[in-house]
């Protein structure tokens, strides 16, 4: 798909799946909501033992005076 002509592709959510297509490095661009709350659990991002991402800040935005979108490139 990616290799195809057309517009981006978008993942939203499904964690197993973003870790497997940042394992294989097919993704480019991550868009990251912050919400300034505190939920707990276990689900993580990122698989445990994930090499470390080199990652650079391309834009930031604040909504609502709360949530902050973080929009990072791979470095």
């Amino acid at each position: 798909m990616k290799a195809e002509p057309g517009k981006d592709v978008l993942l939203m959510g499904g964690a197993e799946l973003a870790a497997s297509l940042t394992a294989q490095g097919l993704i480019e661009e991550y868009l990251v909501f912050v919400h300034p709350v505190i939920l707990g659990g276990t689900k993580r991002p990122f698989a445990e033992g994930t090499a470390r991402l080199g990652l650079e800040l391309v834009e930031s935005r604040t909504f609502d005076g709360r949530v902050v979108l973080l929009r990072l490139r791979r470095a």
